[in-house]
């Protein structure tokens, strides 16, 4: 049976196009992935720390744009596994929290 995205048909996830590149493991590839990750967070703190005005209405897309893409593949792949996302939904939309 395919494993891999690729395998089934589908575009290559980015571990996997980052190991076939690179001929590294998957876990070599994930933490890769992960550090260019944590390097974009930086950049975009970074710009978002001395905006213009033209470039607050941007960035703001942008960085939560970025938070949702995060908040997606920072664990697993919730877009093609999505109960991997679902807690986290719960927890976010349907909490039973109250604010006094």
């Amino acid at each position: 049976a395919p494993t891999t995205g690729f395998e089934r048909g589908d575009c290559a996830s980015s571990v996997e196009c980052y190991i076939k590149e690179h001929g590294v493991s998957k876990e070599e590839a994930v933490e890769k992935i992960r550090k260019i990750c944590d390097k974009s967070w930086r950049d975009i703190n970074e710009e978002f720390m001395k905006p213009t005005i033209s470039h607050l209405l941007l960035l703001k897309h942008v960085l939560n744009l970025t938070r949702v893409t995060d908040a997606v593949y920072w664990q697993d792949d919730a877009y093609t596994n999505p109960l991997s996302l679902k807690d986290h939904i719960t927890s976010t939309w349907c909490s039973s929290s109250r604010f006094s």
